[in-house]
């Protein structure tokens, strides 16, 4: 501070170096800072499990649109607890068990991977024992002998199967097989058989089944059957209300693409699938077969897009809301989300025969 009046002043130097020495520094208060711990983050989980439609992902599990994709096959479809939801009865599975059963035939079904084959020999155990189960290699009662898969038998087996039906014509035998195995296994026994290989290769491309081997072998091809209406029985199935009970207490409903496409399918379900089928007809026709596992794909695939319930619950209301038209099943049907092509939807090969057949590119006038 500065004196302004005289006699406060100091005369000299030498005592205001002494007035300064003798001040007390002033004392700090004692400030205590305390740092606080920084407190745990505890992550809110984006998905709820409670939410979550288990049937949504067994869909996804069917084609390979998804690497979750390992209900594709017969054998692990008969062991999900979601496969009594979607599965019918193939309608060459009541011929097939009487010819067996009452025709007392020898039958073998044959066709290519995903055609339904194994499905349909499950179907005609269970009509027989009453009882719907994963098949053994070698299935036997004393009446029947059934074979799931020809090329599951060992080598020097695979031969001796048709000859060892042959020698038991009291029993029915069901011999299950792909076209290239049966082709290679049956040729080794023509000779004595009453096999000709040009009669075993016109049973083969018939459109219906046809006996060979002197009446004793009937031979079913359904490679050569249109199943399409056996999968929209099974697209008919994935719609039913009971699958979607769960998605009505989900917080995501209103605005889920997955939802909105069950209740736009549900709503148009006879209109739209006798649609899909014309697509499927027009493919045949054309000579573009879908097998029974390709169709079943496709529809759930124009369902749930990919979407499971994990990735609706991670995107925001106005996300959803900005997007959904992307993941609606119309779009999905062809393969994009009606801008661009869907790259996973490719791997789908009902969409690629949709899409260079140039299906839904043109606007008919």
């Amino acid at each position: 501070a500065i004196a302004l009046e005289r006699e406060n002043r100091f005369l000299k130097v030498e005592e205001m170096i002494a007035a300064f020495k003798g001040t007390k520094e002033v004392e700090q208060p004692d400030i205590q800072i305390t740092i606080e711990e920084e407190s745990e983050i505890v992550e809110i989980p984006v998905s709820d499990a409670a939410d979550q439609n288990p049937f949504v992902r067994y869909l996804n599990s069917l084609s390979n649109a998804s690497a979750g994709n390992e209900n594709a096959t017969a054998e692990a479809q008969i062991r999900n607890e979601f496969f009594p939801n979607i599965r019918i009865e193939h309608p060459i599975s009541p011929f097939i068990y009487q010819q067996l059963f009452i025709e007392k035939k020898h039958v073998i079904l044959t066709g290519n991977a995903g055609d339904g084959k194994t499905t349909i020999a499950a179907e005609v155990y269970r009509r027989h024992f009453g009882e719907y189960k994963p098949l053994l290699a070698r299935e036997e009662s004393p009446d029947w002998v059934m074979i799931k898969d020809l090329s599951e038998l060992p080598q020097e087996q695979r031969t001796e199967i048709f000859l060892e039906a042959m020698e038991h014509p009291e029993k029915a035998y069901l011999i299950v097989s792909n076209t290239g195995t049966l082709l290679e296994n049956l040729g080794k026994v023509q000779q004595g058989s009453g096999i000709e290989k040009s009669q075993l290769l016109t049973a083969l491309e018939a459109d219906h089944p046809l006996l060979v081997g002197r009446g004793r072998f009937l031979i079913v091809n359904i490679g050569r059957i249109n199943s399409i209406a056996a999968a929209l029985s099974v697209g008919e199935r994935m719609l039913e209300a009971k699958n979607w009970q769960k998605c009505s207490s989900c917080v995501r409903a209103k605005d889920c693409p997955i939802q909105i496409n069950v209740n736009l399918l549900q709503e148009n379900k006879d209109l739209v699938l006798e649609r899909i089928g014309l697509v499927y007809q027009r493919l045949y026709k054309y000579g573009n077969r879908l097998t029974m596992r390709q169709m079943t794909a496709h529809l759930a695939y124009i369902i749930t897009a990919g979407l499971n319930c994990e990735d609706v619950q991670a995107m925001s209301k106005i996300a959803l809301q900005e997007q959904l038209t992307r993941y609606l099943f119309f779009n999905r049907f062809f393969g994009d989300d009606g801008k661009q092509e869907s790259p996973e939807a490719m791997q789908l090969l009902p969409v690629r025969r949709i899409r260079e057949a140039e299906l839904g590119v043109y606007l008919d006038p």
